[in-house]
Protein backbone atom coordinates (compact mmCIF):
# COMPACT_ATOMS: atom_id res chain seq x y z
CA UNK A 1 0.00 0.00 0.00
CA UNK A 2 3.09 2.34 0.46
CA UNK A 3 3.54 1.92 -3.59
CA UNK A 4 0.03 3.51 -3.76
CA UNK A 5 0.87 5.98 -1.68
CA UNK A 6 3.76 6.99 -3.33
CA UNK A 7 1.96 7.40 -6.79
CA UNK A 8 -0.63 8.96 -5.37
CA UNK A 9 1.28 11.59 -4.31
CA UNK A 10 3.45 12.06 -7.39
CA UNK A 11 -0.03 12.36 -9.89
CA UNK A 12 -0.30 15.22 -7.01
CA UNK A 13 3.04 16.91 -8.04
CA UNK A 14 2.15 16.48 -11.61
CA UNK A 15 -1.55 18.36 -11.42
CA UNK A 16 0.36 21.09 -9.38
CA UNK A 17 2.91 20.91 -12.43
CA UNK A 18 0.30 21.64 -14.87
CA UNK A 19 -1.36 24.61 -13.35
CA UNK A 20 1.97 26.36 -12.99
CA UNK A 21 2.51 25.84 -17.00
CA UNK A 22 -0.91 26.89 -17.74
CA UNK A 23 0.30 29.88 -19.82
CA UNK A 24 2.31 27.86 -21.94
CA UNK A 25 1.69 26.12 -25.11
CA UNK A 26 1.64 22.16 -24.20
CA UNK A 27 4.19 19.99 -25.29
CA UNK A 28 3.74 18.80 -29.07
CA UNK A 29 2.91 14.60 -28.46
CA UNK A 30 1.36 14.64 -24.70
CA UNK A 31 0.13 11.31 -25.34
CA UNK A 32 2.33 7.77 -25.36
CA UNK A 33 0.66 4.59 -26.59
CA UNK A 34 3.21 1.94 -25.77
CA UNK A 35 4.00 -1.69 -26.30
CA UNK A 36 6.20 -3.12 -23.54
CA UNK A 37 8.30 -5.94 -22.81
CA UNK A 38 9.66 -7.08 -19.02
CA UNK A 39 12.17 -9.74 -18.26
CA UNK A 40 11.85 -10.07 -14.33
CA UNK A 41 13.74 -11.75 -12.13
CA UNK A 42 11.89 -13.58 -9.29
CA UNK A 43 13.50 -13.81 -5.99
CA UNK A 44 10.97 -16.27 -4.26
CA UNK A 45 12.51 -19.57 -5.32
CA UNK A 46 8.64 -21.07 -5.15
CA UNK A 47 8.01 -20.29 -7.86
CA UNK A 48 10.31 -23.23 -9.03
CA UNK A 49 7.28 -25.47 -8.34
CA UNK A 50 5.39 -23.35 -11.10
CA UNK A 51 7.67 -22.39 -13.72
CA UNK A 52 10.70 -23.79 -15.28
CA UNK A 53 12.28 -20.34 -15.35
CA UNK A 54 13.54 -17.92 -12.77
CA UNK A 55 12.85 -15.07 -15.34
CA UNK A 56 9.06 -15.38 -16.41
CA UNK A 57 8.51 -12.70 -19.41
CA UNK A 58 5.91 -10.35 -19.42
CA UNK A 59 4.01 -8.24 -21.71
CA UNK A 60 1.79 -5.33 -21.74
CA UNK A 61 0.29 -1.75 -22.80
CA UNK A 62 -0.04 1.48 -21.51
CA UNK A 63 -1.12 4.73 -22.29
CA UNK A 64 0.06 8.16 -20.63
CA UNK A 65 -0.28 12.00 -20.99
CA UNK A 66 2.76 14.24 -20.50
CA UNK A 67 0.64 17.56 -18.11
CA UNK A 68 3.37 19.74 -17.92
CA UNK A 69 3.77 22.58 -20.79
CA UNK A 70 6.54 23.60 -23.62
CA UNK A 71 9.29 24.91 -22.14
CA UNK A 72 9.35 23.14 -18.97
CA UNK A 73 13.01 21.77 -17.76
CA UNK A 74 11.56 18.24 -16.99
CA UNK A 75 8.40 16.50 -18.43
CA UNK A 76 6.07 15.14 -16.13
CA UNK A 77 3.21 12.75 -17.05
CA UNK A 78 0.56 10.34 -15.65
CA UNK A 79 -0.69 7.48 -16.63
CA UNK A 80 -2.44 4.09 -16.34
CA UNK A 81 -1.11 0.17 -17.61
CA UNK A 82 -1.88 -3.54 -17.90
CA UNK A 83 0.29 -6.11 -18.19
CA UNK A 84 0.28 -10.33 -18.55
CA UNK A 85 2.76 -12.71 -17.21
CA UNK A 86 2.98 -16.07 -17.72
CA UNK A 87 5.07 -19.49 -17.21
CA UNK A 88 4.89 -22.77 -16.85
CA UNK A 89 6.76 -26.12 -15.79
CA UNK A 90 5.67 -30.22 -14.94
CA UNK A 91 5.13 -30.73 -11.47
CA UNK A 92 6.25 -34.03 -9.87
CA UNK A 93 5.74 -35.62 -13.12
CA UNK A 94 2.04 -35.73 -12.84
CA UNK A 95 0.69 -31.97 -13.55
CA UNK A 96 1.38 -29.51 -16.22
CA UNK A 97 1.82 -26.11 -14.10
CA UNK A 98 1.07 -22.82 -15.22
CA UNK A 99 0.69 -19.50 -13.54
CA UNK A 100 -0.84 -15.94 -15.10
CA UNK A 101 -0.37 -13.12 -13.57
CA UNK A 102 -2.36 -9.72 -15.04
CA UNK A 103 -1.84 -6.49 -13.47
CA UNK A 104 -3.14 -3.11 -13.48
CA UNK A 105 -1.16 -0.04 -12.26
CA UNK A 106 -1.69 3.27 -11.84
CA UNK A 107 2.35 5.40 -12.53
CA UNK A 108 3.47 8.44 -12.52
CA UNK A 109 7.01 10.15 -13.98
CA UNK A 110 9.54 12.96 -14.51
CA UNK A 111 11.95 13.11 -17.20
CA UNK A 112 14.76 15.80 -18.00
CA UNK A 113 14.40 15.94 -22.13
CA UNK A 114 17.90 16.86 -23.25
CA UNK A 115 17.33 18.38 -26.83
CA UNK A 116 14.12 16.95 -28.58
CA UNK A 117 14.92 13.21 -29.09
CA UNK A 118 16.50 12.39 -25.79
CA UNK A 119 15.08 11.94 -22.14
CA UNK A 120 16.14 10.00 -19.33
CA UNK A 121 13.68 9.44 -16.59
CA UNK A 122 12.21 8.02 -13.14
CA UNK A 123 9.16 6.11 -13.31
CA UNK A 124 6.96 5.08 -9.59
CA UNK A 125 3.73 2.44 -10.43
CA UNK A 126 1.23 0.71 -8.04
CA UNK A 127 -1.32 -1.41 -8.64
CA UNK A 128 -3.38 -4.85 -8.20
CA UNK A 129 -2.60 -8.32 -9.89
CA UNK A 130 -4.48 -11.30 -10.45
CA UNK A 131 -2.63 -14.33 -9.83
CA UNK A 132 -3.54 -17.42 -11.71
CA UNK A 133 -2.42 -21.50 -11.01
CA UNK A 134 -3.30 -24.09 -12.59
CA UNK A 135 -2.86 -28.05 -12.99
CA UNK A 136 -3.85 -30.30 -15.73
CA UNK A 137 -3.18 -34.10 -14.54
CA UNK A 138 -1.06 -35.77 -17.31
CA UNK A 139 -3.12 -38.39 -17.32
CA UNK A 140 -5.97 -36.68 -18.25
CA UNK A 141 -8.18 -37.25 -15.28
CA UNK A 142 -9.19 -33.97 -14.27
CA UNK A 143 -7.59 -29.73 -13.20
CA UNK A 144 -6.99 -27.89 -10.29
CA UNK A 145 -7.03 -23.91 -10.92
CA UNK A 146 -7.57 -21.46 -8.28
CA UNK A 147 -6.88 -16.97 -8.16
CA UNK A 148 -5.56 -14.76 -5.74
CA UNK A 149 -5.02 -10.81 -6.01
CA UNK A 150 -2.09 -9.14 -4.52
CA UNK A 151 -0.95 -5.81 -4.30
CA UNK A 152 2.27 -4.34 -6.02
CA UNK A 153 4.33 -2.02 -6.72
CA UNK A 154 7.61 -0.56 -8.84
CA UNK A 155 9.93 2.09 -9.55
CA UNK A 156 12.24 2.40 -12.05
CA UNK A 157 15.27 4.37 -14.03
CA UNK A 158 15.53 5.01 -18.17
CA UNK A 159 16.18 6.73 -21.20
CA UNK A 160 13.97 7.10 -23.74
CA UNK A 161 15.34 7.88 -27.54
CA UNK A 162 12.34 9.91 -30.09
CA UNK A 163 12.44 10.66 -33.56
CA UNK A 164 11.15 14.18 -34.89
CA UNK A 165 7.86 14.31 -35.99
CA UNK A 166 6.79 12.18 -38.74
CA UNK A 167 4.17 14.22 -40.43
CA UNK A 168 4.76 17.64 -39.31
CA UNK A 169 2.46 18.99 -41.82
CA UNK A 170 -0.28 15.74 -41.92
CA UNK A 171 -3.39 15.68 -39.56
CA UNK A 172 -1.25 14.65 -35.88
CA UNK A 173 1.95 17.31 -36.92
CA UNK A 174 3.53 15.69 -33.42
CA UNK A 175 3.07 12.22 -34.52
CA UNK A 176 6.48 10.05 -33.85
CA UNK A 177 8.01 7.04 -32.39
CA UNK A 178 10.19 6.33 -29.65
CA UNK A 179 11.92 3.76 -27.74
CA UNK A 180 12.86 3.05 -24.48
CA UNK A 181 14.78 0.95 -22.02
CA UNK A 182 14.20 0.89 -18.30
CA UNK A 183 16.04 -0.85 -15.08
CA UNK A 184 14.19 -0.85 -11.67
CA UNK A 185 12.51 -3.27 -9.24
CA UNK A 186 9.26 -4.82 -8.34
CA UNK A 187 7.88 -5.24 -5.04
CA UNK A 188 4.96 -7.27 -4.42
CA UNK A 189 2.66 -8.94 -1.29
CA UNK A 190 2.74 -12.35 -0.81
CA UNK A 191 -0.06 -14.09 -2.46
CA UNK A 192 -1.41 -17.56 -1.32
CA UNK A 193 -1.57 -19.73 -4.30
CA UNK A 194 -4.06 -22.69 -3.33
CA UNK A 195 -6.07 -24.94 -6.24
CA UNK A 196 -9.08 -26.57 -5.79
CA UNK A 197 -10.73 -29.43 -8.80
CA UNK A 198 -12.65 -27.98 -11.34
CA UNK A 199 -16.26 -29.09 -11.61
CA UNK A 200 -16.75 -31.64 -14.98
CA UNK A 201 -18.66 -30.51 -18.21
CA UNK A 202 -21.51 -32.73 -17.05
CA UNK A 203 -23.48 -33.99 -14.14
CA UNK A 204 -22.90 -37.60 -14.59
CA UNK A 205 -19.16 -37.19 -14.45
CA UNK A 206 -19.54 -34.81 -11.44
CA UNK A 207 -21.31 -37.37 -9.37
CA UNK A 208 -18.70 -40.32 -10.57
CA UNK A 209 -15.76 -37.68 -9.52
CA UNK A 210 -13.70 -39.27 -6.49
CA UNK A 211 -13.72 -36.18 -4.08
CA UNK A 212 -10.11 -34.18 -3.97
CA UNK A 213 -9.40 -31.58 -1.18
CA UNK A 214 -8.15 -28.34 -2.06
CA UNK A 215 -4.15 -28.55 -2.64
CA UNK A 216 -2.12 -25.14 -0.83
CA UNK A 217 0.72 -24.49 -3.13
CA UNK A 218 2.27 -21.90 -0.51
CA UNK A 219 2.87 -18.46 -0.81
CA UNK A 220 4.73 -16.70 -3.84
CA UNK A 221 5.61 -13.21 -4.29
CA UNK A 222 6.85 -11.56 -7.65
CA UNK A 223 9.28 -9.17 -5.77
CA UNK A 224 12.85 -8.69 -8.04
CA UNK A 225 14.62 -6.68 -9.95
CA UNK A 226 13.53 -5.93 -13.98
CA UNK A 227 14.29 -4.75 -16.95
CA UNK A 228 11.98 -3.27 -19.63
CA UNK A 229 12.03 -2.48 -23.62
CA UNK A 230 9.12 -0.54 -24.46
CA UNK A 231 8.27 0.88 -28.19
CA UNK A 232 6.23 3.86 -28.24
CA UNK A 233 3.90 6.16 -30.37
CA UNK A 234 3.86 10.16 -29.42
CA UNK A 235 1.20 11.98 -30.42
Amino acid sequence: MKALGIVALGMSMALSASRAGAQTPPVASPWELSVRLDARWNLDPSIGALSGTRVPPAAGLALSRAVTRAGSRVEVGVGVAWWLESTGATLRQSYNATLVSNGFSAEVYAGLPVGRWFMPYVRLAGGAALAQPRLDALDGSGALSGSGWYAFGTAGLGAQVRTSPLFPDGPIPGFRVAFSVEGGVLVAQPVDLTVSPERPSSDAAAADRVAVQPLALGTWSSTGPYLRFQASVRF
